[in-house]
């Protein structure tokens, strides 16, 4: 649900005119218990109360321009608060930018999640929450992995219904080491069937980048040198049957130039409503291989995600999960009970 603000002194001190500015956003937040299991048996159990479904809580404001002759301009200021952690957060968060929208389709500047890590998301049934969740193979992956990068993102216009093609150009900066990447994202939407596939290419800038893999409980790092290029592909599949959705993803990663590390992962899941309710399971597997072409850390991650919705802006929800770790049996296991409100 949107609600509109007058910018009224600001607005016409300015430019003479009003505007009508936009203000979205959520809040989520959960009682959460996670508990770590080492490969030698020891166990710790921690008790947060944090954002868990969505990721970080999330204001957006946003505001339209009607040039004429089909054309708009666009702007969008996205801030992350950082309820539990008592200060704001940059105001760099997916989304926040300005664009222009015609005849030639939608160019955007700023800061976006990239194509590759957008279809992850739109095959994860438990829902794309913080990097590293619970449950999801997805992330940390390596130092060049596609996320929120500072893009300049052309959606070229519809060809046909349902289908939409998207590029895009990143120069880099976010990240020590971290350079140009160029990607793509073609999506179709027909009926309760949504298939998008995703391709990015990244390189490293300068001096030695890290390659890290999470194990369900750690973190192990390799280097890799200047030059290497990480190129990831990325598929998701959905259908609606209506008594139940079905989820399906699979991303792949290769690295030239400085190595053969690489990464396979895919998920799958399955979700079914229950007039108010739903109640969704994945299963997901990744394996990692080192620049060295060693076996690293193969890992597996089964998640539950029961939900309830008040209405169409608040919702409650039930999630646990637990990330193994193939080879040493370490594991990570997180039991959230939580409340989500957007406006």
């Amino acid at each position: 649900m949107k609600k509109t603000l007058v910018a009224i002194a600001a607005a016409a001190a300015v430019t003479g005119a009003m505007a009508d500015v936009t203000i979205t956003g959520f809040i989520d937040q959960a009682l959460q218990t996670t508990s770590t299991t080492l490969a030698a048996g020891t166990k710790t159990t921690i008790n947060t109360i944090d954002a868990n479904l969505n990721g970080q809580s999330q204001i957006s404001f946003g505001a339209t321009e009607d040039l004429g002759d089909g054309m708009s301009a666009y702007v969008n200021f996205s801030i992350l608060p950082n309820i539990n952690g008592g200060s704001g957060s940059a105001a760099n968060d997916a989304g926040s930018g300005i664009g222009l929208k015609g005849a030639f389709g939608n160019v955007f500047l700023g800061n976006n999640y990239d194509q590759v890590r957008s279809t992850m998301g739109d095959a994860d049934v438990t829902g794309f929450g913080a990097t590293a969740s619970v449950g999801s193979v997805w992330a940390p992956t390596n130092a060049l992995a596609p996320s929120r990068q500072q893009l300049i993102r052309w959606t070229l216009p519809s060809l046909t219904q349902g289908l939409d093609i998207v590029v895009e150009h990143n120069n880099g900066g976010l990240s020590t080491g971290v350079g140009d990447s160029n990607g793509v994202g073609i999506s179709y939407t027909t009926g309760g069937l949504y298939v998008k596939y995703a391709a990015n290419q990244t390189k490293t800038s300068s001096g030695a980048t890290t390659f890290s893999t999470y194990d369900g409980a750690n973190v192990a790092t390799t280097s890799f040198f200047d030059g290497s290029t990480a190129n990831y592909q990325a598929v998701a599949l959905t259908y609606d049957l209506g008594a139940a959705k079905l989820y399906y993803g699979n991303q792949q990663m290769t690295m030239s130039d400085g190595g053969d590390a690489a990464e396979a992962k895919w998920t799958a899941g399955v979700s079914v409503p229950f007039g108010a309710a739903s109640i969704g399971y994945g299963h997901s597997s990744a394996q990692f291989t080192s620049i060295a072409g060693l076996a690293l850390n193969g890992i597996t991650s089964d998640a539950i995600l029961a939900k309830y919705n008040f209405s169409k802006r608040t919702l409650a929800y039930l999630k646990t999960a637990k990330t193994t770790t193939s080879s040493t049996s370490a594991s990570i296991t997180n039991t959230s009970l939580g409340l989500v409100h957007s406006f």
